[in-house]
């Protein structure tokens, strides 16, 4: 079901250190934040949002701090988002 969660807003080129920090902020105002994610310097964003999803070719640490882990480098494919 692509598109069942809806989007109102999305983030990209964001910073290492600013991503935890903007997801903070939203999750803060009462919303539900998504992270997609395949660095080290994902980590801590991936373990602040309420969905953390990992792309399965991303590093060790990124993986460990997912809730999700995508097999296929595809997120298009996913079924969970």
């Amino acid at each position: 079901m692509v598109g069942s969660w809806g989007t109102d807003k999305y983030f990209s080129r964001v910073l290492p250190e600013e991503k935890a920090e903007i997801i903070k902020r939203i999750r803060e105002s009462g919303n539900k934040v998504a992270m997609v994610g395949d660095g080290i310097n994902d980590a801590p964003a991936l373990i602040e949002a309420d969905l953390g999803v990992a792309i399965g070719a991303g590093t060790d640490l990124a993986i460990e701090s997912a809730d999700v882990i995508l097999v296929k480098n595809d997120l298009r494919k996913s079924p969970v988002l």
